[in-house]
């Protein structure tokens, strides 16, 4: 087993600044910033083939804006286009528009409600199109989004005002944002995954929901085609108790079978991560297992399956690497957490062949939310840093094939 520790020890005090003029060349590693006055979070991220395409969200006193960002291939800033009054959540791409997904966050007066906003723009960032989802006296939140054979098809879900989610949902589009769908689609449930997958071996989407039932938190996936009202609804991960708050992510490997995760109390009280395998078409579970050692806490922030077959998984951890008895008592009462990324075999593993586990980090807070691989093997992961002053700024990392922060 490969573990690798890697502090952040230079940059982490910054706000905003132009960190290219002090980084070296960087090629198989790099570590960029993104932030603006305020606060900006990272929330997803698509690999592109001459870059990086991230989402992120700034909050600077009441006002929102999701911002959405080109980088080059070495993590480098082309062009950035700020969207206000909208939180993002998702992101997706067809040959020649980027599209957005998320949460208008200013309540039409009229409705007292949050509508989903959907965002087309040109692949130099500028806006297309832009439409809103809703009903009257009900909040709609847009969670993922997916484009297939020039459809745009959302995922999200509703509630009313001052109470919890009621219902899950999904929804089509032209390539103009023109609703291409007679109905908005609605299933019991709960809060929606900001990942929908369309299956090309079956013709059907897929995300989850996380939905709560005899006052413990459930997962379930859901899975239809675009034109049968019936939805195949089947639980994932059941044996669980999982926590309130986020839902996990999923991925689909290469077989078109599903990788779900989550976020779970183990029997030490700690966060684990729980990983459940699924096969294409039935849904049918593979194998669960656990990542993380027990006495210790994680969370996940997203996974995908890498080109060798292994699972790729982002998120964060308090563990520590001691080496020695002055290491052990400064970590000792530290309660940051920071990036840990691990690449596992199917069971759950971690290969000595291929495998490894990083924690990459300093005195703030760093927490991952999307992964994914780049064209030399690498791992390129999205993520947000709350500094020492206590300011939150998105992150760009890339690491090398072993999950080293190295050139």
């Amino acid at each position: 087993m490969q573990k690798i520790i890697l502090f952040i020890v230079v940059l982490a005090s910054f706000v905003s600044c132009d960190v290219d003029k002090l980084e070296p060349a960087q090629t198989k590693a790099f570590m960029k910033f993104f932030g603006d006055v305020g606060n900006t979070e990272g929330v997803d991220l698509l690999k592109l083939e001459d870059g990086y395409l991230l989402l992120g969200n700034n909050f600077n006193g009441n006002l929102t804006t999701t911002v959405l960002i080109k980088t080059d291939l070495n993590g480098n800033q082309i062009w950035s286009t700020p969207f206000k009054s909208i939180s993002g959540s998702s992101l997706a791409k067809s040959s020649n528009s980027y599209f957005i997904v998320g949460d208008g966050i200013e309540s039409d007066t009229t409705q007292q409600a949050t509508k989903l906003s959907l965002i087309k723009t040109n692949l130099d960032g500028d806006i297309q199109e832009i439409t809103s989802l809703g009903e009257p006296n009900t909040h709609f939140h847009g969670t993922g989004v997916t484009v297939n054979s020039g459809e745009v098809v959302v995922c999200g879900y509703t509630n009313e005002p001052n109470s919890g989610p009621d219902s899950t949902f999904l929804y089509g589009y032209d390539a103009t944002l023109t609703p291409s769908w007679d109905d908005v689609r609605k299933w019991k449930g709960g809060t929606s995954s900001k990942t929908l997958l369309y299956e090309d071996i079956d013709s059907t989407f897929i995300w989850t929901s996380l939905y709560i039932i005899d006052n413990k938190n459930k997962i379930e996936g859901i899975k239809v085609s675009r034109d049968n009202p019936t939805a195949l609804v089947f639980d994932v991960l059941k044996d669980e108790d999982f926590l309130t708050g986020d839902l996990g992510d999923l991925g689909m490997d290469s077989g078109g079978g599903k990788i779900i995760v989550q976020t779970a109390k183990n029997a030490n009280n700690k966060n684990t991560i729980e990983v459940g395998t699924y096969y294409a078409i039935t849904g049918d579970p593979k194998q669960t297992f656990s990542i993380g050692s027990s006495d210790n806490n994680y969370s996940v922030g997203s996974v995908i399956q890498a080109t060798d077959g292994s699972i790729i998984i982002i998120g964060s951890t308090d563990e520590r690497v001691n080496k020695n008895e002055d290491d052990i008592e400064k970590n000792k009462n530290r309660s940051d957490v920071d990036f840990y990324l691990t690449k596992v075999d199917d069971n759950g593993s971690v290969s000595s062949v291929n495998g490894f586990t990083a924690i990459i980090g300093g005195t703030g807070n760093e927490e991952g939310v999307a992964i994914v691989q780049a064209n030399d093997r690498g791992f390129v992961f999205l993520g947000t840093m709350l500094n020492t002053n206590g300011v939150k700024m998105m992150v760009l990392v890339k690491v090398d094939v072993r999950g080293e922060l190295i050139n």
